[in-house]
């Protein structure tokens, strides 16, 4: 409720009239019709006066809390208020009859100042919460435009591969590794994507970045080309094909990546102790071994 809609419940509570209100204050009646309909606020003495004719407090006009006693200011807050008004008031605010104005005024902008603190707070945690809503805001879009982004750099380099792939099938499969001999198998076939009668094929393999010489495929049912593959054992082995066409063209192609093979290679081993330290003399220790052990 607004302080122009608190005037006008009160006014008719009395059963008074906006003009007669106006005579009673020493206004006019289109001061009470603006008072009434907020395009106008009451100056700080009408606001007193309407809050002893109504019989409540100057906080309750302004719609907000009242501080204990009715708003009256404590007489160290008085003295401020003086001393303010020593300064910046006329001489006749410090007569008995000024004293008194000071005091309603101090406790109207007591008041008044405590309405405008709270909207203060108010908005100023609105902006927090807002602030902290924009945030989440923020980053939840910051995560979908990442998501979004990677899927399509994703799907861009699937398309350039499928764009710049030689081969309209493959595989590539690891038959075993031989730690003894340091040599691991493999075996593989490739269909090209444009085919030409009377073009071959080359397997070859890349060993711990040394290249295994190229290995004849042979042509197997349809377009297939196929090969065993036999290379050195390291941790890292690419495979690639090679078409070569009867004008001389050649296309290539890597069709996979192992790595780790070489430590893969070796068998899993666990041990297991069942030691304990036996004292000597001087306070010294030996390993006394388990029995069974």
């Amino acid at each position: 409720m607004t302080t122009g809609r608190r005037v006008a419940q009160k006014r008719k509570e009395l059963g008074l009239s906006q003009e007669a209100l106006g005579e009673k204050l020493g206004v006019s009646r289109q001061s009470i019709y603006k008072w009434e309909s907020d395009s106008a606020l009451p100056e700080v003495e009408k606001l007193v006066a309407l809050s002893r004719l109504f019989g409540v407090s100057v906080g309750w006009l302004l719609g907000v809390e009242t501080a204990p006693g009715g708003g009256e200011l404590s007489e160290e807050q008085l003295t401020l208020a003086e001393e303010i008004a020593a300064r910046y008031a006329p001489k006749a605010w410090l007569s008995p009859r000024g004293r008194t104005a000071v005091k309603l005024f101090g406790a109207a902008a007591a008041v008044c100042l405590c309405a405008a603190l709270c909207g203060f707070y108010l908005r100023l945690e609105q902006l927090t919460r807002n602030d902290s809503q924009l945030q989440a805001a923020i980053t939840r879009v910051e995560g979908s435009v990442n998501s979004q982004i990677n899927g399509i750099s994703s799907r861009v380099e699937e398309l350039l591969r499928e764009q710049n792939a030689v081969t309209a099938d493959y595989a590539a499969t690891l038959l075993g590794a031989d730690p003894s001999i340091s040599q691991a198998f493999f075996q593989v076939y490739a269909v090209p994507k444009n085919y030409a009668e009377g073009m071959t094929a080359e397997f070859y393999t890349v060993s711990g970045g040394y290249p295994s010489p190229a290995v004849q495929a042979e042509q197997k049912e349809g377009q297939r080309f196929a090969a065993d593959l036999e290379c050195g054992l390291a941790e890292d082995i690419s495979i690639s094909v090679a078409f070569v066409y009867p004008d001389g063209t050649r296309q290539t192609q890597v069709l996979d990546h192992y790595t780790g093979l070489y430590g893969q290679s070796f068998p899993e081993v666990r041990t297991h102790y069942d030691l304990h330290y036996k004292p000597v003399e001087n306070e010294t220790f030996v390993l006394a071994k388990t029995e069974g052990v």
